[in-house]
């Protein structure tokens, strides 16, 4: 099994030192590295390829500027790896991220996604994020086809096997342009629509570094909820299009809930909204049925 770790930074100067050498320190080596500098003007580019002038198997990719997903998507197209570890340049990794991600894909041929629990550093370190329920969680194609479902964790905490997300990119330059920031949200849903399992490490794998420019507090305002949404829409929309999902793929909801290893409280939840969500599409006897199998678990 090859791994291949691809940052992508913008601007990411004052951090990305850290964020290179948490790669290089990991226990577990990937075997490639690739760092995506998205047209900076901060030096990162530079600063990078100093770094890692005699590291191998290490390379610096420069591109125009074109947000996270089209950064995320050059590093996906240009890796040789199996399986690829995403890093934000500002976040850096603790030294058993790959290592054990890597056990688990070695454990579970049909595993596509592992992310761990995330710890935050500098403005505050109280904040931890996590994500369902720790270990093995089912296929989520129909609770993510039908309710737009996040099943997964932050971008930095993403490993992915390849094969789930290359097929599918790149994508149009009308939905990329839309994802500047939160490309977590295009992996784990094309991740998701691909199929296969996934695995919730509770303990944390990265630490997500809070600071003055994180994309996160600017997304907090109405005007970013409101393309948010929009741009949900238009990507789902070419997601039923490009996978012939048809409209009634809702009455599955309750099937593939069933066969969750852990039916979490948060997992139920997302099954319900996507639910709501698509009631209209197979009817209310249906899901009124859907909704009882799904509460009842059975």
């Amino acid at each position: 099994m090859k791994i291949t770790a691809i940052i992508d930074s913008y601007n990411s100067r004052e951090y990305l030192e850290e964020a290179i050498v948490s790669v290089l320190e990991q226990k577990r080596q990937p075997d490639e590295f690739l760092i995506v500098d998205d047209g900076s003007i901060d030096g990162s580019a530079e600063l990078a390829k100093s770094l890692l002038a005699d590291v191998t198997w290490a390379r610096v990719i420069e591109k125009e500027n074109g947000g996270q997903v089209s950064c995320m998507t050059c590093g996906i197209l240009e890796a040789k790896g199996d399986v690829l570890a995403f890093l934000d340049g500002d976040d850096y990794w603790l030294e058993h991220h790959l290592e054990s991600a890597e056990e688990q894909f070695k454990g579970n041929s049909k595993l596509s996604m592992y992310f761990s629990a995330c710890k935050a550093c500098g403005e505050s370190e109280e904040y931890m994020y996590r994500s369902y329920s720790p270990g093995r969680i089912g296929v989520t194609s129909v609770v993510t086809a039908t309710g737009g479902s996040y099943v997964g964790g932050l971008n930095s905490a993403l490993v992915v096997r390849a094969d789930s997300v290359r097929p599918y990119l790149p994508l149009p330059s009308v939905i990329e342009r839309d994802w500047v920031v939160n490309g977590d949200n295009i992996m784990i849903w094309l991740t998701s629509l691909h199929g296969g399992e996934k695995f919730a490490e509770v303990r944390p794998g990265i630490r997500y570094r809070l600071h003055p420019n994180n994309s996160f507090k600017k997304l907090s305002s109405y005007a970013a909820k409101i393309h948010r949404k929009v741009a949900t829409e238009k990507f789902f929309e070419y997601c039923r299009r490009e996978f012939y999902i048809p409209e009634d793929y809702a009455k599955l909801l309750s099937h593939e809930y069933r066969a969750q290893p852990y039916k979490t409280k948060k997992l139920k939840r997302e099954y319900l909204k996507a639910l709501k969500k698509s009631c209209h599409h197979i009817g209310w006897w249906k899901s009124v049925v859907c909704r009882i199998r799904i509460h009842l678990g059975k």
